[in-house]
């Protein structure tokens, strides 16, 4: 009995090692960006669509644009950009101790900066830049005004994203390692269970959800003892996290794993680069994702997951079944503030192992090889590390409606990941010549086709997809709609103009969005893009005077077809 007690001591501080293990951040030297205390909507490594959250998003004080946002820390500011999505108008300041702070969805920048930016665009022509001033150019102390809060690019509400990067690398964070502090006292909430059985390769046979019951603060267990049909089976969890006085769900920082009090899998949100960023694709379950229960945390890695994010155990967080003996699996989750939530069950094999058949597929493919698949008039190129494990692919064909010059193609499940893009080709028919430009390779989703662009080439149009789906040959000739929201041949007195530009169809993989240009008199004119709403803005300054003017805005799609806008005006 001594000898398993230290056993369990030994196995138990190993566990901690490897958790805490890590570099260690400065926790004296930055501060948060507004002058105030903070709520948050969004935490570092939270699941987003496609990607870990990389920063944290402070949430606006009377949810409106204009809180003033300061220097985190002494440096200079490193890199501007604008852009009409991603981080919108942002800021990256670049710190002696070897760090880089990132301030984004900024409505608009300090005077000084700002300036600087226009000159620029204009200088280059363009709304969407990528500026790095010289390092003695905007130098900063702390808390010194750079810009303010606002709701510019991939936004939906007024915040402050703010990141901590290591400069080297430009690696992401969790920015409250550096010692940052926000009231917290909020357990996790966890809310379902899934059990997945797998094969030996790890290939998901089935999966079974269960609601949990919630005994006391922070402790949730099943009434009874699990009984699956299966030889070897993985966890995940559906839990998010709350803070005091904000209603929103954020992420959790911490998972760890025990099955008859074992150490079996942990991970802890530390660092993200983006370079591996998109792995939360394998990290989570895809399916319930695509099928909208939410996200679930895996409590098991998959062959093709490249994240740093895991501590090392014996066959990643996958547990082998007994019919003989139940095996108790404690499963903790962790918010950065220290609040912990667990849920605790028991689970045994069950006699029926007839859930257990691995489901057959026409193509198979998995993380370390690539396959290619040639069908009449279809060609499907799966290039190495485009899957994250051994998966069924299956491919059919049907005839499409009006207005399609193919057949559909229907290839793989929506409901697997796709890492890396994939090539997929579609010969087309009855297409005429003189439309040849006009053809895409296009996916259809419930009555909508995505455009996907694509290239014409020894008889087929080839595109890179990044999921799986049903696609087809489609063409577009409609102009992209140019309408005026605030526009009259008498501006005098008006700030600005607005205009709404839209097209057709959505766009994925590589195609194209809508480009456009505006000039007045025959010259180009800065007009600012926000893509969220389809919105130019040119905001009036010295370079158009007063008397009569004439502005000319053309907008053009992926596939050519262009809208122009042409009126005269007096200012």
């Amino acid at each position: 009995m001594k000898l398993r007690n230290i056993y369990l001591v030994l196995i138990s501080l190993l566990f901690i090692s490897w958790n805490s293990a890590g570099p260690k951040y400065p926790t004296d030297y930055f501060e948060l960006p507004l002058n105030r205390s903070v709520l948050l909507s969004g935490t570092f490594g939270e699941l987003r669509p496609g990607h870990f959250h990389s920063g944290i998003d402070i949430k606006s004080l009377k949810g409106t644009s204009g809180e003033i946002v300061s220097a985190s820390a002494q440096g200079f500011i490193a890199r501007i950009k604008v852009a009409p999505g991603g981080y919108g108008n942002a800021i990256y300041i670049a710190h002696p101790n070897g760090y880089t702070t990132v301030y984004a969805h900024l409505d608009h920048f300090d005077e000084t900066v700002a300036a600087y930016v226009k000159e620029k665009q204009y200088e280059l022509k363009k709304f969407s830049v990528d500026l790095y001033p010289k390092p003695t150019q905007f130098q900063l102390n702390k808390g010194q005004l750079i810009g303010y809060m606002g709701n510019s690019g991939s936004s939906s509400a007024p915040h402050l994203h703010f990141e901590i990067r290591r400069t080297s690398g430009q690696v992401p964070i969790n920015p409250f390692l550096f010692g940052l502090q926000v009231t917290d006292k909020v357990r996790p909430d966890i809310g379902k269970l899934q059990v997945y059985y797998l094969s030996e390769d790890l290939k998901q046979i089935d999966v079974r959800e269960y609601p949990l019951l919630r005994t006391a603060s922070g402790r949730y267990t099943i009434a009874d003892t699990l009984s699956e049909g299966a030889w070897r089976v993985g966890f995940a969890l559906k839990t998010t996290d709350k803070m005091d006085g904000a209603p929103n769900r954020n992420g959790i920082y911490e998972l760890q794993m025990q099955v008859d009090d074992d150490p079996r899998f942990s991970f802890a949100l530390n660092e993200v680069p983006f370079s591996k960023t998109r792995y939360l694709n394998a990290h989570i379950d895809y399916a319930a994702r695509q099928k909208k229960k939410g996200y679930y945390h895996r409590c098991f890695k998959l062959p093709g997951n490249a994240l740093d994010i895991y501590s090392r155990y014996k066959n990643n967080g996958v547990v082998k079944l007994y019919s003989n003996q139940s095996q108790k699996v404690s499963i903790e989750v962790n918010d950065i503030n220290g609040n912990i939530s667990t849920v605790t069950f028991f689970i045994k094999r069950d006699a029926d192992m007839s859930a257990s058949q691995i489901p057959a597929a026409e193509f198979s493919a998995d993380n370390e090889g690539s396959l290619s698949i040639t069908k009449s008039n279809f060609k499907c190129t799966i290039g190495t590390g485009a899957l994250y494990a051994q998966t069924g692919i299956d491919y059919r064909t049907e005839k499409s409606g009006q207005n399609h010059y193919s057949a559909l193609h229907h290839i793989g499940s929506e409901n697997i990941p796709l890492h890396k893009y994939i090539s997929i080709s579609i010969k087309p028919e009855d297409l005429p010549s003189a439309l040849r430009d006009k053809a895409f390779v296009g996916r259809l989703d419930e009555e909508v086709i995505t455009n996907y662009g694509g290239k014409y080439s020894n008889g087929y149009f080839t595109a890179s997809v990044r999921e799986f789906g049903n696609y087809t040959i489609e063409v577009d000739t409609t102009s992209p709609m140019i309408k005026p929201i605030q526009f009259s041949s008498k501006m005098q007195g008006a700030s600005r103009m607005r205009f709404s530009i839209t097209d057709n169809m959505p766009i994925g993989g590589k195609a194209r969005g809508l480009r456009y240009n505006a000039h007045v008199d025959g010259k180009w004119i800065l007009m600012e893009y926000d893509a969220k709403k389809d919105m130019l803005t040119h905001r009036f300054d010295e370079r158009i005077s007063t008397g009569d003017h004439e502005i000319v805005l053309k907008v053009r799609d992926d596939r050519g077809n262009v809208a122009e806008f042409r009126r005269t005006f007096t200012r």
